[in-house]
């Protein structure tokens, strides 16, 4: 008879999975938490993207224009140093 009111007295405990979804749903999982870094980081990655266009934008120009520069400085400089050639009998 003690036995029962023991268990009249004291409720029985319950671990965290038999309260139920709402006690989880107080305390992020895991899962959910790593969900949430990877959003936030995705987030930023965005933001940060205007400022990275603008640069890409720039070391697309920046090459471009090396590359332009080099051939009109090769061309010319080739030109030059054919004129400094000797020419044979046979080209005049």
């Amino acid at each position: 008879m003690t036995g029962q009111l023991r268990c009249r007295d004291h409720p029985p405990h319950h671990s965290s999975l038999a309260l139920g979804p709402r006690h989880e749903a107080s305390r992020p999982s895991p899962s959910m938490l790593v969900r949430e870094m990877a959003t936030r980081q995705l987030e930023e990655r965005r933001a940060d993207w205007g400022y990275s266009k603008l640069m890409l934008a720039l070391d697309i120009m920046w090459n471009v224009a090396f590359v332009v520069v080099s051939a009109l400085g090769e061309s010319m400089l080739g030109a030059a140093v054919q004129s400094l050639l000797p020419q044979s009998k046979a080209t005049r």
